[in-house]
């Protein structure tokens, strides 16, 4: 066995514990290089005086603030408590906890290193807080008092209730961020996809849960509008689409162009949200095929043949076959210049084509020699164009 001497002490400070003989050159060298060996030191062999026993425990806690949960507090007067007390919050603010005497000195110093030790301070007061919340805007919640501070500080509480977890908003840099359990400076759309997400959902089916209800009412002062759930309901819908199936927005109390602009930003975020609008309007679905051309698809053509003007039914064909060429095979009533703008950005898309011109195919072989295959009536203009643009377009030629 290794015998524990001052030289070893200085290399590996945690083997006070098994030092046969403790001296006091020893215990001041674990400590100064690991506070919490304090706890080690066996005081009833060591002959120390009062001074040495205090300096122990200042070298200790100046090296871990912690180590004070180790302190011989019945060799010490009241100034040098004070002081190690002091030392210790100084170098780590969680040691408050173990302050038994606290002061306001103790307890500025503990939260200007540690803010949320707010929650250890027994008598709070204006400056303790201040300080805190300097170090940390979240120690909000130790706060008893928590609107005075809430404008100052610019943050925002929600005590926990109904089910609905305490959440914490923060202005920083012009944004605000919530913090909700462990999820720390989360964004406001971050928090909505949290409110949608969590505990089986934002289930607008059955209705909104009581503590779903609660963040949204709470989520209300952080939009530019009159409080109004349903200006944060758009922005649930804009993150999750698809969700409307379902949704009986009828039933909401809400006003004509409000659930129009429910659909709007619904189907702006994913094209399968229109199948579910029961109302299709020009506008909302010219909205859908510019976010995505196959939208096209849930277009209720039924329905709206006989509210859709030419133009406006024209207009939205238009739109998806400029953004998705393969929405062509989606446009009931094919326009020679819809099928040109879909074969200029992929010939393939020929074989969606139900009546075929000559300047169509000319058009859809040039941009891809391989379309050749789609094409009906393969005159030599179009197959020589079809060559130049890929010559493995012989393979679609009967007279080579």
């Amino acid at each position: 066995m290794k015998i524990i001497n001052l030289e070893r002490i200085i290399r590996f400070p945690w083997g006070l514990e098994f030092a046969e003989i403790q001296t006091y050159e020893m215990c001041a060298e674990a400590v100064k290089r690991y506070g919490l060996v304090l706890k080690d030191i066996r005081w009833g062999e060591l002959n120390l005086t009062k001074e040495q026993i205090y300096n122990l425990c200042l070298i200790a806690v100046r090296q871990n603030g912690l180590a004070l949960k180790y302190i011989k507090w019945d060799e010490l007067s009241r100034e040098q408590i004070e002081k190690i007390c002091t030392e210790s919050v100084k170098q780590d603010g969680e040691a408050l906890y173990y302050v038994e005497n606290q002061t306001p000195g103790i307890c500025l110093r503990a939260v200007r290193n540690k803010g949320h030790v707010l929650r250890c301070v027994k008598e709070q007061t204006e400056e303790i807080c201040l300080e805190a919340l300097k170090q940390n805007k979240h120690a909000i919640r130790y706060i008893k008092n928590k609107e005075k501070y809430e404008k100052m500080f610019d943050i925002r509480y929600l005590e926990a209730q109904n089910g609905a977890k305490e959440v914490i908003a923060i202005k920083e840099n012009g944004q605000w961020l919530f913090s909700v359990e462990c999820q720390e400076s989360i964004t406001k759309e971050e928090f909505l996809y949290r409110i949608h997400n969590t505990c089986g959902g934002f289930d607008f089916k059955n209705g909104i849960n009581i503590h779903r209800r609660v963040y949204i009412d709470f989520l209300g002062q952080f939009y530019n509008v009159e409080l109004n759930y349903f200006k944060i309901i758009l922005d649930i819908l804009k993150q999750h689409g698809e969700d409307l199936d379902g949704v009986e927005l009828n039933k909401l109390n809400l006003t004509k162009e409000e659930i129009n602009d429910i659909y709007i930003k619904a189907v702006k975020k994913d094209r399968i949200a229109l199948q579910f609008v029961k109302e299709q309007t020009p506008e909302i679905c010219l909205e859908a095929v510019r976010q995505d051309g196959l939208a096209l698809q849930y277009v209720n053509w039924r329905k709206l043949k006989s509210k859709f003007s030419k133009e406006q039914i024209e207009e939205i064909c238009l739109e998806a076959v400029r953004q998705n060429s393969y929405a062509l095979q989606y446009v009931k009533n094919q326009t020679e210049e819809i099928c040109l703008i879909a074969v200029k950005q992929d010939g393939n898309v020929i074989k969606f084509v139900r009546e075929q011109t000559e300047e169509i195919c000319l058009t859809a072989v040039k941009q891809n020699g391989l379309a050749l295959q789609y094409v009906k009536k393969r005159t030599e203009e179009i197959c020589i164009e079809a060559l130049k643009q890929n010559k493995y377009a012989i393979n679609f030629i009967k007279n080579r």
